[in-house]
């Protein structure tokens, strides 16, 4: 009987049916729209590097470094990665057949050691040329007693490839000049300035007035390296590049990140990045999906809204029906499960219908159907309930009202 009624006057369905298809069709749209979003949103983070270095807003020579203490904290940090680190110090060349022509009482020619353990990544980062055998690369890595000079440095002690001789700190040793101990080095390679880089790292390595060697990280501050062959002052402990990426999965919480290496760095150093570039990419996307979100909730809202009332003027329109059977006796129970299933059974059909339909179109969120289902069939029920549940006379009278 009651699918006879609603086909014989089908406006509440054919409106259930618009309503449904019309609202289903457009949130599947919108939720399409923002999967994509965030796939882009993702492939963004994930082929993006936020590169960050540390610095020092002082620019007074050696003072102008990073402290080794705060930087070896932010490397500790999980989130970071591909940390890239330059250190330097004075030194003084001790060579034997050299010695009596260089240093006369405690005084020579001062030397700029500088420490990498990538040479590649030295020789990109300061428009060096390197002539050094290949399989010197790896050593640089490793805590090897090696360096490569500049053309300058080898003119000024008269190093070839092949020669040895050694160093040592040239100030800040708390120790007398004779008694500082030498560090042994072999010239594997030399290196001159690309003439076409014109960076001030390039131009400053190719100042003819200042030595160069350079040597591997590890040596440097190993327990057989420079820094700790003598109690050396606190001021030479210290990194001129430090420099390192954020882990890709860590690109969304660079702003936590940032928050961690604030709060261990002090006011002598600060944090440079790259992440406004990330950022600018990031945000007109991350804005656009945000207000589709919100466009998403907002006609979810509406529709399961509108599909409730639908259903609380279907199951009000089941009164006279209700107080029929009830005067015919039938049981209440009975009169509940019938009408409700019978209400019930319209709305999925043509709800599930709509979602597997539009389904072939979009990607639609798979929890919408059991909103769009559930909610409305809720309703159904406490309206045919709070119907049955009155007293028959009343009923009537409400009937006749």
């Amino acid at each position: 009987m009651f699918y006879k009624r609603i086909f014989r006057k089908p406006l509440k369905l054919i409106v259930l049916v618009l309503l449904v298809f019309g609202g289903i069709g457009m949130l599947g749209q919108i939720h399409q729209e923002i999967r994509t979003g965030k796939i882009d949103l993702k492939n963004i983070s994930e082929n993006t590097e936020i590169k960050c270095k540390l610095y020092s807003p002082i620019r007074m020579g050696y003072f102008s470094q990073i402290p080794a203490y705060i930087a070896d904290r932010v490397g500790k940090l999980k989130e970071i990665e591909n940390i890239y680190v330059e250190s330097e110090v004075p030194v003084m060349v001790d060579k034997s057949n050299f010695i009596k022509a260089v240093i006369t009482d405690g005084e020579g020619i001062v030397v700029t050691a500088i420490s990498t353990g990538d040479i590649d990544e030295f020789a990109k980062r300061n428009g060096a040329i390197i002539n050094m055998e290949e399989k010197y690369k790896e050593s640089f890595k490793e805590e090897e007693t090696i360096c490569i000079v500049s053309e300058v440095t080898a003119k000024t002690f008269d190093l070839k490839v092949g020669d040895t001789f050694s160093c040592f700190l040239a100030d800040g040793a708390r120790l007398p000049f004779e008694e500082i101990p030498r560090v042994p080095l072999k010239v594997v390679g030399t290196f001159t300035v690309d003439p076409k880089n014109s960076s001030l790292e390039a131009r400053e390595l190719e100042k003819e007035d200042i030595n160069y060697l350079i040597l591997p990280q590890k040596l440097m501050f190993s327990r057989e390296g420079i820094m700790h062959s003598v109690n050396v002052e606190e001021i030479w402990w210290n990194y001129r590049v430090y420099d390192f990426n954020i882990k890709k999965k860590y690109n969304m919480q660079f702003i936590e990140v940032e928050d961690k290496i604030e709060e261990i760095i002090d006011d002598y150093t600060a944090l440079q990045s790259s992440s406004r570039e990330f950022y600018k990419a990031l945000k007109p996307l991350e804005k656009k999906i945000k207000l589709q979100e919100n466009l998403y909730i907002t006609i979810k809202f509406l529709l399961i809204a509108l599909i409730t009332v639908l259903a609380y003027f279907i199951s009000r329109g089941e009164k006279d029906e209700i107080l029929i059977r009830l005067i015919f006796g039938e049981k209440r129970r009975k009169i509940l499960l019938s009408t409700w299933i019978s209400i019930g059974s319209i709305f999925l059909i043509v709800i599930a219908g709509a979602y597997g339909l539009m389904t072939i179109f979009f990607t639609i969120d798979p929890y919408l159907i059991v909103q769009l289902i559930g909610i409305p069939i809720i309703c159904s029920l406490i309206v045919v309930f709070m119907i049955i549940r009155q007293d028959l006379l009343k009923l009537y009278q409400s009937k006749e009202e």
